[in-house]
């Protein structure tokens, strides 16, 4: 609520932006549809390097420190090709690289709360959306993020209760969130 952009776009704070990062979403918004983008994931070894200040640049896609390395690579030229890549589908979100209009983030009352920890809250708002007529798009090619892999400590204690929370959503075509941004107002 406290947003003043009519447009959002989420990042996790565990993660490296490519330069176009912003411009690229901003380029691929379009009213009526939230914007997904992937990540590569630069190895827990490599991380620590970056973290220390011993590394002097991000792995490259032929690189020995780098998963997932097809994300990695930007080519606006490829990107248009596979915007309707997952279009109706909640596979492979990830809040951590997500972009959506404010007013639709309103109309779908924000983030359910009731999720605790990490799993599914992504992918629950998202599948809200999509009940409410937004349409998703993907992006490949375009708005690269570098996650830095990490030790994952106990969130995913709720794994299985958020996931009951997301199936009930999905089962119940949920488009509000009992617990959300109206709270707040």
């Amino acid at each position: 609520m406290a947003s003043q952009s009519d447009y959002i776009i989420t990042i996790d704070n565990d993660v490296i932006l490519h330069p176009k990062f912003i411009t690229d979403h901003k380029k691929n918004a379009r009213k009526g549809y939230f914007v997904a983008g992937r990540r590569s994931y630069i190895t827990e070894d490599y991380a620590v390097k970056i973290k220390e200040g011993r590394a002097t640049r991000l792995p490259g896609f032929f690189s020995g420190n780098l998963k997932r390395r097809f994300s990695s690579l930007r080519i606006p030229l490829l990107s248009c090709l596979f915007y309707g890549h997952h279009r109706n589908s909640t596979r492979q979100l990830m809040g951590s690289n997500m972009a959506f209009w404010k007013s639709d983030f309103i109309s779908v009352n924000g983030f359910e709360e009731e999720f605790i920890g990490w799993g599914s809250e992504d992918r629950e708002f998202c599948l809200r959306m999509m009940n409410c007529g937004v349409r998703r798009r993907t992006l490949v090619f375009s708005a690269i993020q570098f996650h830095l892999d990490h030790p994952v400590r106990s969130v995913h204690d709720n794994l299985q209760a958020n996931r009951q929370i997301f199936l009930k959503a999905k089962s119940s075509k949920k488009v509000r969130a009992n617990t959300g941004i109206d709270q707040y107002e």
